[in-house]
């Protein structure tokens, strides 16, 4: 029975520790919270600039195949 005893006034404890410490604890978990939207937002724009050099790369190697392909065709009938 003193464990139980022991636990309920830690946990009541605790409780208010938290209550009387929340109003110092704000502006930290709000400036913790900004900063995780920030890299969010980096994170997100980051990611898009590589999406788009992919597509690029994507569309040049493409064009490329297309290209040569066709240069081939030609090249080859010439010969």
């Amino acid at each position: 029975m003193t464990g139980r005893k022991s636990a309920y006034f830690w946990g009541a404890a605790s409780g208010v520790a938290f209550a009387l410490f929340a109003p110092l604890l704000r502006p930290a978990a709000r400036s913790t919270v900004k900063g995780g939207i920030r890299l969010g937002r980096y994170a997100k724009k980051v990611a898009s600039n590589v999406k788009e050099e992919f597509e690029d790369i994507a569309v040049e190697a493409q064009a490329d195949l297309d290209r040569e392909q066709n240069g081939g065709d030609q090249g080859g009938s010439q010969a």
